[in-house]
């Protein structure tokens, strides 16, 4: 019965005390629990299950659940409880109270033995027979044991100074502590063996560990006995009476004192952890997590704290320590296995990104390369990411940096005009060390007028696609090389795209008619003769090979800027249209059309012909009259310039003889013969006529000084033979021409005679005058060689 008692006790001090690690770091998790009454049992048996009893009589199982203790059951035993022990199967439940003492059978939470004693019952323990030991402070002052029918007979000696705490061994040896401060070892028949004395302080609290015993003092202090030779030890393990001893498991024990205070000390006797609550300390208890519960008490309450373990010692509890073996590391906010403190080395740099935790090159982005942003450059501080795949990487920060980031064909742009450098790749770059934006022929390289066909260049010809027009956006392209772009809608568009030439314009017939053109803006088209007007528009045989002639539209040969006419073949020179127009009765047609006139000026140099006109040439053969023919616009102008002769000459007369006057005054008194003025050379002269006839006036014979008698014949006959008269009116009339003609011009102008008709007909006939006269501007002799032609054209008029 001994041997299996120690198996039990063992057994039950393992599971109570098999998590509470005295090695462990433990630290301060706070209050977890707190009960309405002090409680005076607390027992776990490593579990989550804890049995107590408080001082009402009320006991309870709690669970601890979700960091919490809930009330399983609860059995009120009505009785105001000193001590209370449980069995070694952990089964019975033996309570000393005021009147004595009880069995609880926790299998069926029935009371199933009452003890009634005359003295309070002030603590109990069991023995391996089930029997039970009470122990009175007060009365009898010793250990009785009882068995089921009631008092064995076996008590311990008595101690006067009152029994303070009691242990069964498992040897059955009974040990009571006394008030004395000392402690007696008895046979399991009560007979006293041993009397440890020089204790210093009550031996309050009594614990057996295989062959040692541990006492508590009521002066803080610890002592061990080894209960063979019981030879002791002792060490302080705080200043306050000890409440509580619990082994830990491993050769140590914690020790509780009344100020709360909890001490854990190791095998030997070394104190390893301090910790506080509130109130006395009752119990120490390890978790099956490895924590311990603190369990206090104060006057009105039970309190449990939580004593976490913190293996590592970094000051956080195992169970809130993301990593319990790791002092650097305590938590993994995004739980991938890395802890938050970046300090040390292997700290998860992403802490809130489940998915990194390392950056070996610092730049932010994470190097697991299937996590979020990862980093596909995980030793390049300068990129991370390589969205097209090609090996290098996005940041164009970077001079190394993809400038091609989507184009996994393509990543350098060296000339930094958006084409690639690698030859193979999607568009790349002709240029690639020369920025340029052309794309048509080449691409990306350099394109002034922006069209997108590339300058031409030694190695890039426009035969081989280069811009032709390389400051022109508006043309690019001219096959035929003439210089005009091939683009319609350009600048100076060539309108023969594969014939080069230098035209400008074309003639283009006028919408809805078939005689008429218009000139319309043509180039590059040939133009053999240089002109500017392209060889297919122009109009008529041999146009395209004169370079003063576009148009032919009669078709004689002729163009239209030389043709008088361009409408009638006949009519080349105003010679066919004055010939051929006899309406036309311009002097210039008039000329045209007298044979004589023409007969005339073929015996003249160029510049005579020039200045004699044909109604000059008129007036001359008419004599100075006036005809039909003359050109009274001539006549006029030569009117106002003899009139002006005419005036000169009267004021000269009128001075010489005022001049004179004074010198013949003598002889003023001279005889003449009748003298009349001619009125007719008055008219001339104010007709514009003068010198034909106004000739005459006072010879200077008639002047003389002496007393023969003048003459008084008429002047007339020595005016025409003076030289300085005739010259006078010749230089008047030809300054109304072309100028002022020598003496010998003007003499044969005016002596010619008068134009001889053809030969053959000089006895030629006049036709007919019209009723109304002759047509305006006809002389008669006209009229006598052409009229029959103008009647011919007026038929019916």
């Amino acid at each position: 019965m001994r041997a299996l008692r120690a198996v039990l006790l063992t057994g039950l001090f393992v599971l109570g005390t098999f998590a509470m690690t005295g090695s462990a770091s433990l630290i301060d998790g706070g209050e977890v629990h707190q009960g309405p009454d002090p409680v005076v049992l607390w027992h776990s048996s490593g579990g989550d299950e804890v049995l107590t009893l408080d001082g009402e009589g009320v006991f309870m199982a709690l669970r601890w659940n979700g960091g919490a203790y809930q009330v399983t059951r609860a059995v009120d035993l009505n009785v105001t409880v000193n001590a209370a022990r449980l069995d070694v199967e952990a089964s019975l439940l033996a309570v000393g109270h005021a009147n004595g003492a009880l069995i609880l059978d926790l299998d069926t939470d029935q009371v199933t033995q009452e003890i009634e004693l005359p003295d309070p019952v002030d603590d109990v323990d069991w023995d391996d027979d089930g029997d039970v030991w009470v122990v009175h402070n007060g009365g009898l002052r010793q250990a009785i044991e009882h068995e089921t029918g009631g008092p064995s007979g076996v008590r311990t000696s008595v101690m006067s100074a009152g029994i303070c705490s009691l242990l069964i061994l498992e040897d059955g040896r009974v040990l009571t502590g006394g008030f004395d401060q000392r402690l007696r070892v008895h046979t399991d028949e009560g007979i006293q063996d041993q009397d440890l004395t020089g204790l210093g302080g009550a031996p309050t609290q009594l614990i057996e560990d295989g062959n040692q015993v541990w006492a508590g003092l009521s002066n803080g202090r610890v002592v061990r006995w080894n209960t063979t030779t019981w030879a002791s030890e002792e060490a302080v393990s705080g200043t306050a009476p000890v409440t509580s001893l619990t082994l830990d498991g491993q050769g140590g024990l914690w020790v509780g004192h009344q100020n709360g205070r909890s001490v854990h000390m190791d095998s030997a006797l070394t104190v390893t952890q301090e910790h506080q609550a509130t109130g006395k300390v009752i119990s120490v208890v390890g978790k099956s997590d490895g924590t311990v519960h603190l369990v206090s008490i104060t006057s009105t309450s039970t309190r449990v704290r939580l004593l976490d373990l913190d293996a590592d010692g970094d000051g956080v509890a195992d169970a809130s320590d993301a990593f319990p073996d790791d002092a650097g590391q305590t938590t993994d906010s995004d739980g991938d296995g890395y802890g938050d403190n970046t300090d040390i080395a292997g700290g998860d740099v992403f802490p809130n990104d489940p998915t990194q935790w390392s950056d070996r090159d610092g730049d932010g982005y994470g190097d697991e390369a299937d996590g979020t942003n990862g980093d596909a450059f995980p030793d390049d501080p300068d990129q991370w990411q390589d969205a097209d795949g090609d090996g290098v990487g996005d940041n164009q920060a970077d001079p190394d940096g993809d400038a091609f980031p989507e184009d996994p064909t393509q990543w350098s742009d060296r000339d930094r005009d958006g084409f690639g450098d690698a030859a193979n790749g999607v568009r790349p770059d002709d240029c690639p060390d020369a920025n340029g934006f052309s794309s048509n022929d080449r691409r990306g390289c350099p394109d002034q007028d922006l069209d997108g066909w590339s300058d031409p260049d030694a190695n890039w010809l426009v035969a081989q696609g280069a811009d032709a027009f390389p400051t022109d956006r508006t043309q690019w392209e001219d096959f035929d090389g003439d210089g005009y772009g091939d683009n319609p809608d350009g600048t100076t568009p060539d309108a023969c795209l594969t014939a080069g030439g230098t035209s400008l314009r074309a003639l283009v017939p006028e919408l809805g008619a078939t005689t008429r053109y218009v000139s319309e803006a043509h180039y590059g088209c040939p133009d053999l003769d240089g002109d500017g007007w392209a060889d297919a528009s122009e109009v008529g045989e041999g146009m395209d090979a004169n370079p003063d002639e576009h148009m032919d539209l009669d078709g004689d040969g002729v163009g239209a800027n030389a043709d008088y006419n361009d409408t009638n073949p006949l009519v080349i020179d105003i010679e066919d249209h004055c010939l051929l127009s006899f309406d036309d009765l311009r002097e210039v047609c008039l000329g045209w059309r007298s044979t004589e006139y023409q007969e005339y000026l073929s015996s003249l140099n160029e510049t005579e012909r020039n200045r004699m006109t044909y109604n000059y040439w008129n007036q001359s053969l008419a004599g100075g009259s006036s005809s039909g023919g003359l050109d009274m616009a001539l006549v006029t102008e030569v009117g106002i310039v003899a009139a002006g002769v005419f005036v000169v000459c009267s004021v000269v007369v009128v001075l010489f003889g005022a001049v004179t006057k004074r010198a013949k005054r003598p002889s003023e008194e001279k005889a003449f013969s009748s003298f009349e003025f001619d009125e007719t050379a008055n008219e001339e002269a104010l007709t514009g006529k003068a010198g034909l006839s106004a000739i005459g006036g006072l010879d200077d014979a008639m002047w003389s000084d002496d007393d023969s008698t003048a003459s008084t014949e008429p002047a007339e006959a020595e005016a025409e033979e003076s030289p300085e008269v005739k010259s006078m009116v010749e230089d008047v009339v030809l300054q109304t021409d072309e100028g002022t003609a020598s003496d010998g011009e003007a003499a044969t102008d005016v002596a010619d005679p008068a134009p001889t008709p053809p030969d053959g007909e000089s006895e030629r006939e006049a036709p007919p005058v019209p009723e109304d006269g002759l047509p305006e501007g006809w002389t008669m002799d006209q009229w006598k060689w052409y009229g029959h032609q103008w009647l011919e054209q007026n038929k019916g008029a």
